[in-house]
């Protein structure tokens, strides 16, 4: 690429900030633009996303309803085109590899144009509210990992445009957001999932967890420190409404009673099964060995078990086929009857023996379910239900 189209894309990319003042986004002049066009012709994707940032800026900041909409239009066709030729060069760039005398490309940086083309489609259509659009476009750059598209999506559900408000689906992707963007650009999601816990969520655990993140990010907003603190201060006025609340300290004081005697009777119940699973684990070796032998002998006298033969009489044949089944059926009378010596002490206390396995495990559930409920109800006391 030539070093025009390098320099002209940090000119585009990025905004310009003075003292002071708000960011100006850079335009493009005539001479830039008609470059730029014949470029875009030759399936250029960075002259494309360049005429599509300088026409969507112009858009959004000319006062002329019918300029307003033509630039916007040409915003759009140009983002189109970029997904165009950028998704047949990501597709392409497949066989590109498989033959080792074409030239290398980059699939990292194909994929990062793709995943930018369709995003920036997307928010241009986010920006007009035409928000079934702006989801369409950030899902497809959102299946290739781009972390603005996570975000995006996080806000989408965040704030219910276009999508039922669900604060679990922004916090979804408010984290893939963080974790697949670098590190100079994991603020913003870390911000927002630290609001989230603290705002809504009431978690305020979290809630420091992510605004620490935020500050490791770069984060130097006072709100990012003062939240932190305000935690931190509710965290402490939580432990001492428990330990202050007679009765929170006593459905605490059920629970640990509850939670004691579930974990004897799971002690009580694996040590009643311990002699049970050692016959079940004797009894199921014999029956492999006892296959085994079957296995075998069917296997030594396969000549006695085919089908008659032109040359035998029916007589003759019965014979046969009763020899092969006497044999068969002697050569288990040994493990047989060692299957009967392990079986006996089992059988003997068979009912007894099902019986307190059932109790225990009646007992044991019930506890579990009383621990539970328990559970729940110091969640709803916490949460000032």
């Amino acid at each position: 690429m030539k070093k025009y189209t390098i320099v002209l894309l940090l000119f585009v990319f990025f905004s310009i900030e003075t003292n002071g003042q708000k960011r100006k986004r850079f335009e493009l002049d005539k001479k830039e633009v008609v470059e730029l066009e014949k470029r875009a012709l030759e399936n250029n994707v960075v002259a494309c996303l360049s005429l599509a940032f300088h026409y969507q800026n112009k858009g959004f900041n000319n006062g002329e309803t019918h300029i307003f909409q033509e630039n916007l239009k040409k915003a759009e066709k140009y983002l189109e085109k970029a997904i165009q030729y950028s998704e047949h060069a990501y597709s392409v760039s497949f066989e590109r590899q498989r033959y080792p005398g074409k030239k290398a490309v980059n699939r990292s940086e194909l994929k990062e144009m793709y995943s930018k083309s369709l995003y920036d489609l997307g928010y241009l259509y986010e920006k007009l509210k035409k928000y079934t659009l702006a989801k369409k476009y950030f899902d497809k750059s959102s299946e290739m990992d781009y972390a603005s598209a996570h975000f995006s999506l996080g806000d989408m559900y965040f704030e219910g445009n276009g999508v039922d408000s669900s604060i679990d689906m922004a916090l979804y992707y408010y984290k893939r957001a963080y974790k697949q963007a670098k590190t100079e650009r994991k603020l913003r999601p870390a911000s927002k999932i630290g609001k989230i816990y603290f705002e809504k969520l009431k978690d305020y655990k979290n809630a420091i967890m992510w605004y620490e993140k935020a500050i490791e990010s770069g984060g130097k907003s006072p709100t990012l420190f003062e939240n932190i603190e305000k935690s931190k201060s509710l965290i402490k006025e939580e432990i001492n409404a428990v330990s202050t609340n007679p009765i929170l300290q006593s459905k605490i004081a059920d629970y640990q009673k509850i939670k004691s005697k579930t974990e004897k009777s799971l002690e009580t119940l694996e040590k009643a099964l311990i002699p049970l699973q050692k016959i079940k684990d004797s009894y199921f070796n014999l029956i492999n060995e006892r296959k085994e032998i079957i296995a075998r002998v069917k296997n030594e006298n396969a000549s006695l078990n085919q089908g008659k033969s032109e040359f035998e009489t029916q007589k003759e044949y019965d014979s046969r086929k009763s020899k092969y089944k006497a044999l068969v059926k002697n050569s288990t009378n040994e493990i047989d009857a060692k299957i009967q010596e392990v079986l006996k002490p089992y059988q003997s206390q068979a009912h007894k023996n099902y019986s307190a396995e059932k109790a225990l495990k009646d007992e044991f559930y019930s506890h579990e379910r009383e621990v539970n409920d328990q559970k729940n109800i110091l969640e709803r006391i916490n949460k000032g239900a």
